[in-house]
């Protein structure tokens, strides 16, 4: 649910957070030539970067809420679940794929 609710977010801001899995068609498309494509994801066990995905969504829930997406209910508890698995030491939580591409025009 927090998936989508998130992707919902996006969308409603104009942003398509599944882009980079198609960065390289569009690279392509365009007329460049790919040199690397590289994915990389931070894990955390602790720390400030584990309360990423409660940060955001805490930041963005209201809007969702506003919009009819989910209910204040439904925010609390989503909200509650994520902020016990930040304190959870035995929760590993994972950012978003970060996806780094390096093309060029051909000459």
């Amino acid at each position: 649910r927090i998936l989508e609710l998130m992707l919902q977010a996006g969308r409603l801001r104009g942003a398509d957070y599944e882009f980079g899995r198609k960065m390289h068609t569009a690279a392509r498309e365009a007329g460049f030539e790919l040199i690397s494509l590289d994915t990389y994801q931070l894990q955390f066990l602790q720390g400030k970067g584990k309360s990423f995905w409660s940060w955001t969504f805490t930041e963005c829930a209201e809007s969702l809420r506003a919009v009819g997406s989910l209910t204040a209910a439904e925010m609390d508890e989503l909200v509650k679940g994520m902020k016990r698995a930040d304190d959870d030491p035995g929760t590993l939580v994972g950012h978003p794929r970060i996806h780094q591409l390096v093309a060029r025009k051909p000459a």
